[in-house]
């Protein structure tokens, strides 16, 4: 029995010091937030727990039902239904998981090895003679933080993505508050052309009575019916462009379908709204844009990127125990060593320089992202003066007159007083009038859902019509 016990005696002691090595190689290491990696990411819903083998999941992201099939569509309502069923968003989630994974996995220590080899062996009596058996067990131990610094910079590259999906999420939000807002404004022009239209076939109407009574010659006719044809191209354009916006914001809802006579967000002159100050909102852009946000989490992620670079610059340790058998005299013996690598001629020095390069790239791709937001918004708010200005003018000083100015030729007109040209004229005064201040209403619309898209949010209440310049 002599020789199972010393088999069973090395074993322990090969368990007992490997064990010793494991601990060794856990200090060492330093696995940093692994497990605070997936709490964060099962906490934001993107995995969950795993089946039988126990690993986490993605988890489904894409929903199947749409808007509501009946009662308005407002922008709350759109904007859920993006979050639920647009594959950009999606995809971008998608790469928060992934980034979440790659820094999962570089916090794991390395794994061990065994090894299993004979030597000198010299066959005699059918065994294995004089030989020797060893079995053994490898473990690389990281010295230094290389693994909490690709940990670091595993979290890092988490954050960055998740600004970059908010950016993604305002910027798609940004295009259905536009297209929301062409949508209601297209009906709203519709709704004035068709009240022009009804002018106008009243006109056509006088017109061919006139005619019909040898009171006027027929080009009087021909003219009002070219001027209500005319509304009529108008109308069929805006309700071409009205069914082109609602086909984009269904692509934008993952191809769900969405009925234009539902949307409502607030559109048109009633909608005028207060406007902060451009240095107030420039502040905003500059703290809160998920942009802005997004790159300094880039230049966060490429200086965490030169401390893994230099941290991977010391080589890691490699330990080695083992136990083994003399089968010349049955005998047990144990092996220990480390072996660990000379930084002579690599030392990481290019890849420490190429990321404190990429620092100085993200660094000025964040001044650039800021710069461009800023023109950006600049250039709305400044949109937006100039068509609340011209706005307010064209209303009280050109529609007011151009109204009274048909009202008293119409009346003329059919009491004979005044010739078909001037209440010709005055119609087309008052339609330009009309279209003029539905065009500005739209400016003035569109300018104020550029700046909402920047700022993520609503404008201030909107302003009544005799506030305006």
């Amino acid at each position: 029995m002599e020789f199972p016990v010393r088999r069973c005696t090395l074993v322990l002691v090969f368990v007992g010091v490997w064990s010793w090595f494991a601990g060794l190689a856990a200090g060492c290491s330093q696995p940093g937030g692994g497990l605070r990696i997936l709490d964060d990411l099962e906490h934001h819903g993107l995995i969950s727990d795993g089946g039988v083998d126990g690993e986490p999941r993605p988890t489904a992201s894409i929903a199947d039902d749409g808007v509501p099939a009946d009662g308005p569509i407002t922008l709350p309502i759109l904007f859920d239904a993006a979050d639920r069923l647009n594959p950009q968003m999606a995809a971008a989630r998608a790469r928060i998981g992934e980034a979440g994974g790659l820094a999962w996995q570089a916090s794991l220590r390395p794994n061990p090895s065994v090894e299993l080899e004979s030597e000198n062996v010299r066959p005699s009596g059918g065994g294995l003679g004089r030989s020797e058996t060893t079995l053994s067990v490898r473990q690389p131990i990281v010295l230094g933080d290389r693994l909490g610094a690709a940990t670091r910079a595993g979290e890092a590259r988490v954050d960055a993505e998740r600004w970059a999906f908010e950016e993604t999420r305002r910027e798609i939000h940004g295009r259905i508050r536009r297209l929301a807002t062409e949508i209601e404004f297209d009906r709203v022009a519709i709704t004035l052309y068709e009240e022009l239209r009804t002018l106008s076939e009243r006109t056509l109407d006088v017109a061919d009575t006139r005619f019909e009574a040898r009171a006027a010659p027929e080009s009087e006719s021909i003219r009002a019916r070219v001027e209500l044809n005319t509304l009529v191209l108008a109308i069929e354009r805006l309700r071409g462009e009205l069914a082109a916006s609602a086909t984009r914001l269904e692509t934008l809802l993952g191809g769900h379908p969405v009925d234009a006579r539902r949307v409502t967000v607030g559109a048109g002159r009633s909608e005028v709204r207060e406007v902060p100050s451009l240095e107030d909102l420039a502040g905003l852009v500059r703290s809160d844009h998920p942009a802005v946000r997004a790159a300094a989490a880039a230049v966060e992620v490429a200086e965490r990127n030169v401390e893994l670079e230099r941290a991977r610059a010391r080589p890691d340790l490699e330990t080695r125990f083992g136990i083994g058998i003399d089968h010349a005299d049955d005998e047990g013996f144990i092996e220990a060593g480390v072996g660990l690598p000379l930084p002579v001629y690599d030392r990481n020095q290019g890849n420490v320089l190429a990321a404190r390069f990429g620092v100085i790239r993200a660094q000025r791709e964040a001044a650039a992202v800021s710069s461009e937001l800023l023109g950006q918004l600049g250039e709305a708010y400044r949109r937006l003066e100039s068509a609340t200005t011209r706005l307010g003018i064209l209303e009280t000083e050109v529609l007011v007159d151009a109204q009274r100015s048909y009202e008293q030729a119409s009346v003329g007109y059919e009491a004979g007083k005044l010739p078909f040209l001037d209440l010709l004229d005055a119609q087309r005064t008052l339609a330009e009038a009309t279209i003029a201040q539905s065009e500005l209403c739209r400016s003035v619309s569109l300018a104020q859902a550029d700046i909402e898209v920047i700022l993520g949010r609503r404008l201030g209440p909107p302003i009544e019509s005799e506030e305006l310049p």
